[in-house]
This record gives structure tokens, sequence and C-alpha cells, in this order.
């Protein structure tokens, strides 16, 4: 990877006509202006069908996509479905804030009908999708019939489809064929969709990177389709969920509710599981992030009905596993989220896999020479202003006590008044913005917010609440107040505008 940088902003977080971002032209608009600022990079958010509290990180499958990212004008211009249709299901609300219910109702009415629309032509290419797809699809396809028809988690299922008994699985594709047919449909439609959308960044010159998160969710295709690589009981219940012990942002602990994985078993058969995953991923982007990548190395173990802070630590695979995938995918292009804190001694552990680690920019004031600051960064690393589970910049400096601001402004050059104006000149945020590309780091990210100048009314995510997350979105008089200008400068001046590839 040379020397370069990207901007963050997740897919559902575009503009749109339908309540939600999408695989549209407002995503390939999107492509050439953060090109044009010098960017080269557009780092996405997970694009799994998304779980509990409409979290990214919490989907239902480690191959299938989301269908809320499906363009209605896309399938109207293919002939799918008519304008009327589209027409029908726009969203005329805030253009600020997704709303995951109209964009539920949207995308599902326009693919229904385009599913009712199919011709031969049609189906002969969905076809051809389905069988070079395989087994993933046909797992997913089927417990989606199911769980539309039963309408509870899997765990709930009469035994015979709960654990896959292949006379009941086969009445099953016979009998709900139809929409076994539709979800095969779906996703036919999403990666049609978006290899077009990846396509195009490549021919331009901007690459794709992805997010993968470590654990998928108890109720998931993954789970149901392979219950022997999770740690259940003999109801396909987790006896351990995921999480971590009291730290900064929860004084209880997190308890994420997903299964852990048999560590053993894996390892017995090659880490099979792991191998596809990733290298399916990998056939997705052009380079991969590796969500908690820490938890590979050791991870927090709770038991079922107890507190997070009751859990433990316990060994992962580590090394052993990405040996393995660095010989099965020798090229393969991959940041490991490292952050938080940890022990030195799995530090170097990580570290021993070759992968570049993750700085966040506002880590870096609270404590002397940190190693979140821009000066200690190396050539290894990719920095950020902030992430997903961060404040905005403006946000996080309205938080600060006068003494940790007034570090963080001198720090990054920004002098006299005015630090808390807001928008595309907030000077502020462009200090911080400049200190990050001017640094050391390999790849410097920014997300859009802090690109617009937004405060912490815009934040992604909150770690350790449930409501009022993952809504952001942007609009193109916020992408048009961006000071493309100074950003484009910022690229040339300090040698960052340069192609993704190498």
């Amino acid at each position: 990877m040379k020397r370069s940088s990207g901007v963050l902003l997740a897919v559902s977080s575009l503009p749109s006509e339908f309540g939600i971002g999408g695989f549209s032209q407002d995503a390939e608009h999107f492509i050439t202006s953060i090109l044009d600022m010098g960017f080269h990079w557009w780092q996405i958010l997970p694009l799994c069908p998304i779980g509990y509290g409409d979290s990214p990180y919490s989907g239902i499958s480690s191959y299938a996509g989301s269908y809320l990212y499906i363009d209605p004008i896309r399938l109207a211009e293919e002939g799918l479905i008519g304008y009327d249709v589209v027409d029908m299901v726009k969203y005329y609300g805030d253009p600020y804030v997704t709303n995951f219910a109209h964009a539920r109702w949207a995308k599902r009415t326009v693919i229904e009908h385009a599913f009712l629309n199919l011709n031969e032509e049609w189906k002969v290419k969905i076809a051809a999708f389905a069988a070079d797809e395989g087994k993933w699809l046909e797992d997913y396809s089927i417990y989606m019939a199911i769980s539309e028809q039963k309408d509870t988690a899997f765990q709930l299922w009469e035994k015979d489809l709960k654990y896959r008994k292949e006379t009941a699985i086969n009445q099953v594709k016979y009998k709900l064929k139809q929409r076994v047919d539709y979800y095969i449909f779906e996703q036919f439609l999403f990666y049609r969709q978006w290899n077009r959308i990846k396509s195009y960044a490549n021919s331009i010159g901007v690459g794709i990177i992805g997010d993968m998160p470590i654990y998928v969710a108890r109720d998931s295709v993954d789970v149901w389709a392979a219950p022997e690589n999770f740690l259940l009981d003999a109801e396909l219940n987790p006896v351990v969920t995921s999480g971590l012990p009291p730290d900064y942002f929860s004084s209880e602990g997190h308890n994420w509710g997903n299964p852990i994985y048999d560590y053993d078993k894996m390892q017995k058969d090659g880490f099979t599981f792991w191998l596809g995953k990733i290298g399916h991923a990998l056939e997705m982007y052009d380079c991969l992030r590796l969500d908690h990548f820490r938890g590979f190395f050791d991870y927090w173990s709770i038991p079922v009905d107890t507190w997070p802070k009751e859990g433990e630590w316990h060994k992962g695979p580590g090394a052993e596993l990405f040996k393995q995938v660095r010989e099965k995918y020798p090229n393969a292009e991959i940041i490991a989220e490292d952050l938080g804190i940890i022990s030195e001694s799995v530090r170097q552990e990580m570290s021993e896999c070759g992968y570049p680690g993750m700085r966040v920019m506002l880590f870096g004031f609270y404590e002397e020479d940190s190693m979140n600051a821009p000066h200690n960064y190396s050539t290894d690393c990719v920095a950020y202003t902030a992430t997903h589970d961060n404040n905005t910049i403006l946000g996080w400096l309205y938080l600060q006590d006068q003494g940790v601001r007034d570090f963080a402004l001198q720090y990054c050059g920004m002098e006299g008044a005015g630090w808390g104006s807001g928008g595309g000149e907030c000077k502020s945020t462009k200090a911080f913005i400049r200190a990050l590309i001017a640094s050391s780091c390999r790849l410097a990210i920014v997300p859009v917010q802090d690109m617009c100048g937004f405060g912490d009314d815009t934040r992604m995510n909150t770690p350790g609440t449930t409501e009022g997350n993952w809504r952001f979105r942007m609009t193109y008089s916020a992408l048009n107040g961006i000071d493309s200008y100074f950003l484009r400068q910022c690229n040339i001046l300090y040698g960052r505008n340069r192609g993704y590839k190498g």
C-alpha cells in the first residue's frame, strides 16, 4: 500500500431519495468527489444484513449483503420495475437521518416487484450466479425463507429444521421454493450492484476498504449452518458470549451477546471457516479491516446469565491462523483494528502478523508522548482523526476541559479565536486533518463528518448504547460545503495524492 489517504463513510450514510444510502449514482458521485480532493481510498462499514439495533456489526450472515443498499433506480433502468414504483417508494422525510423503517419497506417493495417481472434471460443470469456462489447462498436463502415464515430465532424452530435434518430441508426447498428463489434473487441484485460500484471506483483509482466484524449474531446463518464452529449447548444456544471487561466506555463491561468460536475444532480442520470468510471479503474489497483484531489472540468470554465483569480472558488461535491466511492470500491488504488497552505480550503477538495497526488522533492528547499522537506514528500504521465509534473532532473539542483542548489546538497549529465554528471552513477540524495527513502513517483516514466540520450530533455510534446509532446521513449541500481545495492541497503537499494500487 502506497502512502495515501482515504475517507470514512458508511454506504447507508450516502445521499439518497429512499431514506438510506445505497449503490446508486450518488455513490459514484461521492467517489468522484473524494478523488477530486486527493483521496484514493473509501472506507465503509460492514455490508452484511444488519441485526439488532440496526448495527452492521451484528450481522446475520458473513457472506450475504443487505438488500437495503439495492438501488431502485438501477432496477428501473434495467427494466425490472417501472419508474412509477420508484416514485412510490421515495422518502420525503429528514435527509440528515437514515430511516431504517422506511428503507426496509421501500427496498422490499421494489425487489418484490422486480422478482415478479423476471424473464428467462434474467433467470439464466441468476442461475449462473447461484452456481458460482454455491453453498453459502443456498444456506442463506433457505434460512431466510424459514425465518420469514417462523418469525423467531432459529433456536426456537422445530427440531428437524433447527438441526437441519435432510428431509426437513428438502421439504423447505419444495414448499417454500418461491421464497428461497426470492432470496437468491436478492443476493444476485446486491452483488450485481455492488460490483458495479467497486468497478467504477477502481477504474478511476479509488480502492474500497471493507470491514469485517469478528463475531456473528447468535441467530445467524453462520451458527445455524455450522453450529460445530461455536461453543453451544444442546439447544444451539451459546454457553459463553463475547464482550469486554469494564473499561472507559462502561464501568460494568460489555456483553455483545455473540456466540464464541470453538477454536479447538477450527484448528483441527485447518481454519476452513475463517479462510473462506476472509477470502470472500477479499474478493469484495481491495483492503480489509479486521474489527477487534485482538480477539483472535485473547478474547473475553462471559458465561451465559452472568455480568460481563465475571468473564475471563482466553487464548485465541492468534498467529497460527494468520500464518495460514498469509499462505492462502499472500497479497492480501489487511488492516488490524488493535485499539484499546492491550497487554504488551498480546500486542507483540499481533504485530508479528505483519498487518498495519490503527491509531486514533483524538486519543493522543490525554497522556504524554501517546502512541496516538501523530508525531509518534510509524510508517506501518493506519491513522484516523476518529472512527465510527468516536465523537467528531468538533464534538470532542467541546467536551474537553480547557487544558486538553488548548493543548490539542496548539499541537495542531490552530491559533486565535474561532475554534468552535463548524462547517467546511472550521479552523479546528482543518488543523486536525492537516496534522493527520502530514504525519508519517502509511494511510490517513478522515471521516466525512470531520471534513464537514460537524459536531457530536452526527457521530455514527456511541459504544455501550443501543438507541440512536447508525443514523447519520450526508446531503449534497454538506458535501458541497467541504473545503475541497484545502484537502486536495494537503494531500498533494504531504505526498498522499497517489493511487490505491501498489
